[in-house]
């Protein structure tokens, strides 16, 4: 269990790299959705909405980027991002016509991020990112 503070431990590496897998799932999701995404908005609206969703998938990027610098409160901001998003797709299931690729990728996303949540609170995690912290006071 390494709390050096440059030695990030393998469950944060695995953290992140299935964060950023997941963020390639969703991206994969919201690609399949953009016809549905067009005509429910009507002509011309799809931009906007378009623009909204990059400017999110950047700032879950910004995210994992500084999770994997050992920033805690990227960590806390993640995970209630997820818990929310984990409702969120729990009432989508329960709708009608909830099926198909988009619910299978999101299952898959929501999965993928659970294990990447829990991997981030494990010990060796939770050392690495107090070191970190404390590092960062000293310099």
């Amino acid at each position: 269990m390494p709390t050096d503070p440059v030695i990030r431990p393998r469950p944060v590496s695995t953290a992140v790299l299935l964060l950023y897998i997941s963020i390639g799932v969703a991206l994969l999701g919201s690609l399949l959705e953009i016809p549905a995404m067009h005509a429910l908005s009507g002509q011309g609206a799809t931009g906007p909405v378009l623009i909204i969703t990059l400017f999110i998938y950047a700032f879950i990027v910004l995210l994992v980027l500084m999770i994997g610098q050992g920033r805690g409160w990227a960590r806390l901001v993640y995970t209630i991002l997820f818990a929310i998003g984990l409702a969120m797709m729990a009432a989508g299931l329960t709708r009608p016509g909830a099926r198909g690729a988009g619910m299978a990728l999101g299952l898959l996303q929501g999965a993928i991020q659970l294990v990447a949540v829990v991997l981030l609170f494990l010990p060796a995690s939770n050392a690495w990112f107090q070191a970190k912290k404390l590092a960062r006071k000293k310099s």
